[in-house]
């Protein structure tokens, strides 16, 4: 992830949690409100029904707010879940680049045996050994022999065979 993608992470972040700051604050104030209508008077004095008209008038006001911030967020919500979505297609399309990237190289410079090989293996199971050429790459030679995995002939260096494991 670079600089850019961490910035737009924090960055999408930010909203999101002002957005549930702010809702948290509004329902808060609307609990307030309704302890304030249960603790009305139930007189029928103009006096409390003007103070519950208000209080009513208040209510819808900070539903309409709660609304409009809910909206917002889901809104904000599904942008960071789209951003997320692309940023992860992103690094699986980058995957699948340098797989086959991997694949061309170990195909260019670790070849598989050649059929050749096998067959003269079975041609002629007492001699186990293989003649060096140009076809085999030196540096995949050496680690072969490096690893235990190839024994030369130990007349000719020109020849090796692969060990039992």
């Amino acid at each position: 992830m670079d600089d850019q993608e961490a910035d737009e992470s924090i960055s999408t972040d930010a909203p999101s949690s002002e957005l549930l700051d702010d809702c948290e604050e509004q329902f808060a104030q609307l609990e307030r409100l309704q302890d304030e209508i249960i603790l009305c008077e139930t007189d029928l004095s103009e006096g409390p029904q003007e103070q519950m008209l208000k209080l009513c008038s208040e209510l819808e006001m900070i539903a309409a707010c709660c609304e409009a911030k809910r909206s917002n967020l889901m809104e904000t919500h599904e942008r960071v879940l789209m951003d997320t979505k692309n940023k992860i297609q992103k690094m699986k399309d980058y995957q699948d680049k340098l797989m086959e990237t991997l694949g061309d190289v170990l195909e260019k410079h670790f070849p598989p045996p050649g059929q050749a090989n096998a067959s003269k293996r079975m041609k002629t199971p007492h001699d186990p050994y293989v003649t060096l050429d140009e076809r085999f790459w030196p540096p995949y030679v050496e680690m072969l022999l490096r690893y235990s995995i190839a024994a030369r002939h130990p007349e000719n260096n020109k020849k090796i065979r692969l060990e039992t494991f």
